[in-house]
């Protein structure tokens, strides 16, 4: 598996914005705007999910995280300034610029509601309320809809480059909640860890659940925090590039995802 592939992938459906900072002193966000990163939903944040928030003034610089912003091997609690509290948990940033902030909700916090509050250069920002929930499942897709997946070589399905029917794939997904073992809130996680409610998990195209003897694995991807990946044998009769979505009991990804099949 390339890592970077992946990363650079999943990288294009995240609508980072590169904003000078004009230094206002408000910040100025909402729980509506506080969004899983992959269905950019509000109402599907769980667990040990990349989480999107948007507003104004959130930070005087935009900073990424990279290795030299690490902490101990993992995600920082602090960066460009900024510190993002749920339920008195700091949680791991990715990205902060001044209209956006990319983080990892803490994978210890159970179902309910919690509050958020973003620090920047010691200022709080509103305490706003936001519920998680035990799973948020969305798959990370393309700006063409195309869910972001890869052929076991390592490549990226796309329409230039289908997957076929009986193929193995692995598909990128975030939101499918609590892991065994448990997922660190800032380290990835370097083993495989399969989902807690993998009984529940479902995967369909077009509507139709793919037997759950063909989904190999759907779990933590090791060596990125907070992504999942499932892998899986696409059916001998999979239809044309169908459209896809994943289940955890009644909790349900968008419908607007489509996998390139030929």
């Amino acid at each position: 598996m390339s890592a970077q592939i992946v990363v650079a992938a999943i990288a294009l459906t995240l609508p980072f914005r590169m904003v000078a900072s004009v230094n206002p002193p408000a910040l100025l966000y909402s729980a509506a705007s506080i969004v899983n990163a992959a269905s950019y939903s509000a109402g599907s944040l769980a667990p040990n999910a990349i989480a999107s928030i948007y507003g104004v003034n959130l930070s005087f610089s935009t900073e990424v995280l990279t290795p030299a912003t690490m902490s101990g091997g993992g995600l920082p609690m602090q960066l460009g300034g900024v510190a993002v509290y749920i339920g008195g948990y700091e949680a791991g940033l990715y990205y902060v610029s001044p209209l956006q902030i990319n983080l990892l909700v803490p994978s210890v916090i159970l179902p309910g509601i919690y509050p958020v509050v973003v620090v920047r250069d010691g200022f709080a920002g509103p305490s706003v309320l936001i519920t998680i929930n035990l799973t948020g499942p969305a798959l990370f897709a393309d700006g063409s809809g195309n869910a972001i997946a890869q052929h076991l070589d390592g490549t990226l399905v796309s329409v230039s480059s289908p997957a076929t029917p009986g193929e193995w794939v692995v598909l990128y997904a975030e939101g499918l909640g609590r892991t065994v073992p448990d997922a660190d809130m800032y380290l990835p996680s370097y083993v495989a860890a399969p989902i807690v409610n993998l009984a529940q998990f479902s995967l369909q195209l077009n509507g139709v659940a793919v037997p759950s003897s063909a989904i190999y694995y759907a779990g933590i991807t090791p060596g990125l925090a907070g992504l999942y990946q499932i892998n899986v044998q696409l059916p001998a009769d999979a239809p044309p590039t169908p459209q896809i979505r994943i289940s955890i009991g009644t909790a349900v990804s968008a419908g607007q995802t489509q996998l390139p099949i030929a």
